[in-house]
């Protein structure tokens, strides 16, 4: 045998040891160090344990923290085999590589995949551990003696085989100088394999001594377990109840703060609501009075109302009869202005004819001087028309007036001195005509300016 078989079995002793008291932390910080095929999930005794054996779950080199990439299966499996110093055939990286590359192509998976599958296969391997956990004991137990057996013989095989001589070496055909020549390194070797031995003596001594330890520590850690399950089930039944109660709490926090801040809302509301209120009630104070106003406002503007329309009626009356009398104005300004272009008319003829009877006059005069010196010279006298010539001025005697009184021998007294006096008032008109009848007709004029400035 060469020594990696007794380096070999030390490991296995060393496992073994694991269950003792004193290596109980070692095993521990190994297991949430490094996670094995088969980790002792019993050293996790709550679940936040075994998240943060799941976090400290070796990651490999090329899938970083910091970095998001990918990494085949083969190099992650092959690295959790070198930390854990697992062989190829390890059932529980096989499990977890079906896991991770269930069609076995090397596919390349990311952080967050990676975590999920382990935390996976870490609930299987605690699932599997705890199925298992009832027979462990027994199961240890015969296992160590199994072992122990196992090495006494062992070691008492390879010191019977490595009792070796140069004569037992030629007995079994070979070379007595080929023997002397490596007698050296077979005393050495046989030296080591002596001390290796009697190791492995004390070591099974100590393996005797600690079976009996084991045996009791193993009872203990099954009343322990059993202790432990029901405190983990009662601290799990307290945990949830905490988190429940946290969390109703937490609630309870969120609607006081909730209604603590709708109250403030209510009390600002209501402040603003009361302003709003007060600037309401004076808006309508001030509203009534206006109204109060208004309404004796509307009833000054009903009275000025019914006097205007008292007014507008007189005033309609007025119109009216200002419009009749208008009417009547212009009807007799209509009137006289005709009038007035009759009496023009008259007017020019009158003075036309006036022109002509002057004439006559004068051609009358100038005959009957002519008459009268003819008469006169022939020794004739009249003395009605001297006294006739005499009473009338020059140049106011009428045509009427000669014409009567060349007439006087046919006409008596009484009618000529009647006649006398139309011939003499129609004379006087005559003479007066266009100048009296120009003053008449501004007085006309005037009266009919007066009239209309009045009216309007």
């Amino acid at each position: 045998c060469s020594p990696s078989c007794f380096r070999s079995r030390e490991a296995n002793t060393q496992n073994k040891r694991c269950a003792l008291p004193n290596m109980e932390s070692k095993g521990l910080l190994h297991e949430q160090k490094y996670l094995t095929s088969s980790p002792n999930l019993y050293f996790f005794t709550s679940e936040k344990q075994l998240e943060s054996a799941m976090i400290q779950s070796p990651v490999p080199k090329g899938l970083s923290l910091s970095e998001r990439g990918k990494v085949p299966v083969s190099k992650i499996v092959d690295y959790l085999r070198h930390t854990t110093s697992r062989g190829s055939e390890d059932s529980g990286l096989e499990e977890l590589c079906n896991m991770l590359d269930p069609d076995q192509k090397d596919v390349s998976v990311d952080l967050e995949t990676y975590h999920a599958i382990m935390k996976e296969w870490i609930e299987d391997c605690k699932r599997k551990c705890e199925d298992g956990a009832t027979e462990e004991p027994t199961a240890s137990r015969e296992d160590l003696e199994f072992k122990v057996h196992k090495n006494t013989s062992e070691a008492k095989k390879m010191h019977a085989r490595m009792n070796v001589t140069s004569g037992s070496l030629e007995a079994f055909g070979g070379d007595v100088s080929r023997g002397d020549m490596e007698t050296s390194d077979l005393i050495i070797c046989v030296a080591d394999l002596q001390y290796n031995n009697q190791k492995l003596q004390e070591e099974n001594n100590k393996l005797k001594l600690t079976l009996e330890a084991v045996d009791e520590t193993n009872n203990k850690l099954l009343a322990d377990n059993e202790v432990l399950h029901q405190q983990i089930k009662s601290i799990q039944h307290s945990v949830l109840k905490a988190k429940s109660l946290e969390e109703e709490l937490e609630e309870a926090k969120n609607n006081l703060n909730l209604s603590e801040e709708k109250r403030q809302q209510i009390l600002c509301q209501n402040k603003q609501l009361e302003k709003e209120n007060q600037s309401l009630i004076m808006k309508i104070t001030s509203l009534q009075e206006e109204n109060i106003r208004n309404s004796m406002d509307a009833e000054g503007l009903q009275q000025k109302i019914l006097e205007l329309s008292k007014n507008a009626a007189e005033l309609q009356i007025q119109a009216h009869i200002y419009e009749n009398t208008v009417v009547n104005k212009e009807a007799n300004l209509i009137q006289k202005e005709q009038d007035i272009k009759e009496l023009k008319l008259t007017i020019v003829e009158c003075s036309s004819v006036i022109e002509t009877l002057r004439a006559e006059k004068s051609k009358l005069l100038e005959n009957m001087q002519h008459m009268q010196q003819e008469l006169i010279s022939n020794g004739l006298s009249f003395p009605l028309l001297c006294k006739f010539n005499s009473n009338i001025p020059d140049g106011t005697n009428s045509l009427h007036c000669e014409l009567e009184l060349a007439q006087s021998s046919e006409i008596s007294k009484t009618e000529l001195t009647s006649l006398d006096e139309t011939l003499d008032h129609e004379v006087l008109y005559l003479l007066q005509g266009p100048e009296s009848a120009g003053e008449k007709f501004k007085t006309i004029m005037q009266n009919l300016v007066s009239s209309r400035a009045s009216v309007t």
